[in-house]
């Protein structure tokens, strides 16, 4: 731990305590496993008024990433996932395909673990 102090002010307060846990190293489900997972879930995406629900179909756009690490907290425990990481966009037919979504899903139980939506400049 670092704790850098001046003038009776705290600068700097940097610490590493995560313990070493132990992770799998590849997917239990493959890509098709997820993308089929994947039908029927929500996001969440915004429009200039409100807040909108999204349905992912068999015509969703989904691009797989890697596998990586998913760290999260939940009460107060520190949970550390293999996810895969997605890019989830709207079919180009959809009133509003220029939505589109991080979401990482457990590469081992097939549940979506985050979503972020993109804003798109």
């Amino acid at each position: 731990m670092n704790l850098i102090i001046k003038g009776g002010d705290v600068v700097l307060l940097d610490a590493r305590v995560i313990p070493v846990v132990r992770v799998p190293n590849r997917a239990v489900l493959s890509s098709e496993d997820i993308r089929k997972r994947l039908i029927g879930q929500t996001l969440k995406y915004y429009d200039f008024n409100s807040s909108k629900i999204y349905e992912i179909t068999t015509k969703t756009l989904v691009t797989f990433k890697e596998l990586v690490i998913f760290p999260s907290l939940k009460e107060d425990v520190l949970e550390v996932r293999l996810c895969r990481e997605l890019e989830v966009r709207m079919g180009p037919e959809e009133i509003d395909s220029y939505a589109r979504w991080a979401v990482f899903v457990d590469a081992i139980t097939g549940e979506m673990v985050h979503q972020n939506y993109l804003l798109v400049h």
